[in-house]
């Protein structure tokens, strides 16, 4: 009873840690060979780390579990990447390596420590709504503190921009002033787009009204920003997966119109504005307009690419790269202005080849194609539309290089683990009243480790036994064959397989539903209709998918 009450505990921290994303913003030192920089948000990190440490070893903590051993690979080979890359930049500078090392412990390995207590804290379905709905909550909240200062103008001699954009509290830790409103609307986007398809599935009148507070706080926060990347990608991203959850003519006409609806307003709202100007056009000489900028830092992005694809430039490192290698591609002399703007690649992709070299990359890619192959069907465009977003944002800007957008994208990628984990089950095999051995479908009676959230009824599963998958059914619910005693099991019928599995450790992943429970006058009924069951489970058209 302690240890279940002091894992809940755990849970509610583990909860409330996007509170806390920002913290990273603190920034303290301590010296260990060389002096590398820490923060608040990996202090955080690092206390919930002991605690579930000494939960492991002392309260029996659950374990990080994925069902997918791709999933695992993925994972692996993208952190190993980012250590390869930065001990072959640390090993070739002289000085400054402190600059790799924060970036390796704050962006990489800090984020995933909290991507692997997620997936071991959150098992149930209603844990997994309630990880995204309390997330949504915090991030809107955030959000509202942001409008606050924006209106009230707390800070405004510091945070204030040439175009009065929003980006508190993102200063820029020179100077002393506020940097880009693309940082405020990186962080809160991804999260806007989880709440709306939040919103568009909710059925309850109460859910509706939290997430769609939620939402126009989050909307207010990315609008004052600024941040046209981000407008673009948000609505693109809501729009593709509105059409896919639409049907008729909502899908074909309303969709398409209140998108283009959309984009025309804000269109019209900005034409005017300073920094719409400024980003499409300059008549001032020597003023070069932020889409040139960006079209002039992936010209030398490249330049840099082929000069080392293998291990690019290292990570922390764009900045100075960019600062030599401009003058050459660019056939002129470059402004500290564009130097101190070329802070990164403004794209996703190619800040992954250049920090973290070609191998980077690619298992960047990887983590991220395995990430949407994995998504169950019911959580598909929630947990989708959030990706959507990254993959749009990112080809021009930079939605990972950052503490707080670094655990945003391990927050996202914690809850596809975690939606697939509700399908991946697992128990003890225990002896039952042996009526399956005798109807011919030798039966084995589980006892779950956990409670299994799924509607009662007969379902295709996929075992692992002894290094090979074997399809099998799945029953969950009450027995209700006349003459066998009427209590609540959870039998799984192995196909094509013989052997002993009792007292046996077995997990299995649920497939498609079959049928839901169904009443028999003899266990010959019962034979037929799951000889009926198998013809269904070995239909060519079936795959596990939900």
């Amino acid at each position: 009873m302690k240890s279940n009450r002091l894992f809940s505990v755990f849970q509610i921290a583990l909860l409330a840690l996007p509170a806390f994303f920002l913290l990273y913003l603190w920034k303290t030192w301590f010296w260990f060979l060389v002096p590398l920089p820490t923060n608040g948000l990996e202090y955080a990190t690092g206390f919930l780390l002991l605690w579930y440490v000494l939960g492991l070893m002392f309260f029996d903590f659950p374990r990080p579990r994925m069902s997918s051993r791709w999933q695992w690979i993925a994972v692996i080979l993208f952190l190993v990447a980012a250590t390869v890359a930065t001990a072959e930049t640390v090993l070739h500078l002289e000085k400054g390596r402190a600059v790799p090392l924060g970036i390796w412990k704050g962006w990489f390995m800090a984020p995933a420590t909290y991507f692997f207590l997620l997936i071991a804290s959150f098992r149930s379905r209603d844990e997994l709504k309630k990880l995204i709905d309390v997330t949504i909550g915090i991030i809107a909240f955030t959000a509202g503190a942001m409008l606050l200062q924006y209106f009230s103008g707390i800070f405004s001699e510091v945070t204030a921009t040439y175009d009065l954009r929003l980006v508190w509290p993102y200063l820029d830790p020179l100077s002393g002033l506020g940097t880009s409103g693309n940082y405020p609307a990186l962080f809160i986007s991804p999260f806007l787009a989880m709440a709306w398809i939040m919103l568009m599935r909710s059925q309850k009148g109460l859910d509706r009204w939290y997430y769609a507070i939620g939402i126009l706080m989050m909307l207010a926060t990315v609008y004052f920003t600024q941040s046209y990347g981000a407008w673009m990608a948000v609505i693109g991203a809501c729009a593709v997966a509105s059409f896919f959850r639409t049907h008729g003519k909502t899908r074909w006409v309303i969709v398409p119109f209140m998108t283009l609806l959309l984009l025309g307003g804000l269109y019209l709202d900005q034409k005017n504005s300073e920094k719409f100007q400024f980003a499409v056009d300059t008549t001032q000489e020597n003023v070069i307009g932020s889409g040139e900028e960006r079209l002039n830092i992936w010209a030398v992005s490249w330049d840099l690419i082929e000069r080392d694809p293998l291990w690019g430039v290292g990570p922390g490192q764009f900045q100075r790269a960019f600062e030599r290698q401009a003058p050459f591609t660019l056939n002129r002399d470059v402004s500290r202005q564009e130097i101190n703007h070329a802070l990164h690649t403004h794209n996703t992709f190619l800040m992954f080849w250049l920090s973290n070299g070609i191998f980077g990359v690619l298992t960047f890619l990887l983590l991220f194609g395995v990430l949407i192959w994995s998504i169950p069907r019911e959580w598909r465009w929630v947990l989708l539309t959030p990706l959507l977003y990254y993959l749009l944002h990112g080809l021009i800007d930079v939605f990972y290089w950052k503490n707080d957008l670094a655990y945003s994208f391990w927050f996202f990628a914690g809850l596809i683990v975690i939606a697939q984990n509700l399908n991946t089950v697992s128990g003890k095999v225990e002896h039952g009243i042996k009526m399956g051995r005798e109807l011919g479908f030798p039966t084995a009676n589980i006892q779950l480790d956990l409670k299994l959230n799924k509607d009662y009824g007969v379902y295709a599963v996929i075992l692992r036994i002894e290094k090979e998958k074997k399809m099998g059914l799945l029953y969950y619910g009450p027995r209700m064959t006349k003459g066998l005693p009427e209590n609540m099991v959870c039998e799984v019928t192995v196909l094509d397989f013989e052997g002993d599995l009792y007292d046996k450790k077995i997990s299995f992943k649920i497939g498609k539903f079959i049928r839901g429970p169904m009443k028999f006058d003899s266990p010959e009924e019962l034979k037929k209709q799951i000889q009926k069951d198998i013809l269904v489970a070995r239909n060519k058209r079936f795959k596990i998918s939900a």
